[in-house]
């Protein structure tokens, strides 16, 4: 973890290489001087960051990163871009967050806002975002009549594209592979098991990062699907003056 004193002069946007020096300490909840600090130790070390670099000075190198990354922090950069267009600051950064998460760009203190006011959430990558791609893309090909191959796969490259923009987070992932399940099954003609693509979700969650299982978001992800499971049908039962898919939505 870098902790820069004052601020980082230039356009530091993802993937940009960064020079700093300063000194290094072990991250160390014993160390900590308040229960907030020591918390906020315990998350870093369940994270996997062992070291805190305190930076005295620090400046862009110009250089980037490269490789699949730097494909991907590119196309990041275009698609922040392009959210921006004709929106001033504030609405712009807002906007960016809720497509693709973060608050880079807001004012200072208006996360706080958020979080005080119980809409932090509208910051955070939303799995099923990913999902809803795929569908409109899949819908869309099919009013136009495309072949089935292209109906399964460009939905499908849509999803691992989205969730690489996002930054692979534990919710998205969990989401795009029990998308690409659906797709999977859809293709194969066969019929889908929510359970089966629950489990599939949780082994490349952990395949990527063992440590999600310490990820309060991939937890809640995983509930929510779980809830969503085990509740809906007996909550639609209940609606009998509904029709079905009115008791559905409401379930």
């Amino acid at each position: 973890e870098l902790r820069l004193r004052g601020k980082l002069k230039g356009d530091a946007r993802i993937g940009a290489e960064v020079f700093a020096r300063g000194y290094l300490k072990a991250v160390s909840p014993a160390a900590s001087s308040s229960p907030e600090a020591r918390r906020y130790a315990v998350f870093l070390l369940r994270s996997g960051v062992r070291r805190r670099l305190t930076a005295s000075e620090a400046a862009l190198t110009g250089g980037r990163r490269g490789g699949l990354a730097g494909v991907i922090d590119a196309m990041r950069i275009r698609a922040e871009d392009s959210l921006s267009v004709g929106l001033a600051a504030e609405p712009a950064a807002l906007l960016r967050g809720m497509v693709l998460g973060g608050d880079a760009g807001l004012p200072a203190g208006r996360g706080d806002d958020l979080r005080a006011s119980g809409r932090r959430r509208v910051l955070a990558v939303r799995g099923q975002t990913a999902v809803l791609g795929g569908l409109r893309a899949q819908g869309i090909l099919t009013a136009l009549g495309a072949r089935r191959s292209w109906r399964m796969a460009l939905p499908a490259v849509i999803v691992v594209l989205y969730v690489a923009l996002c930054g692979a987070q534990a919710s998205v992932i969990r989401a795009g592979a029990m998308g690409l399940a659906g797709l999977a099954a859809l293709a194969a003609s066969r019929p889908s098991s929510r359970v089966y693509a629950l489990i599939l979700a949780a082994i490349v969650v952990l395949a990527f990062n063992p440590r999600a299982t310490a990820d309060v978001g991939a937890q809640l992800s995983f509930a929510a699907v779980l809830g969503l499971m085990v509740f809906t049908r007996p909550l639609q039962a209940r609606f009998t003056l509904l029709p079905p898919w009115a008791a559905q939505a409401l379930a």
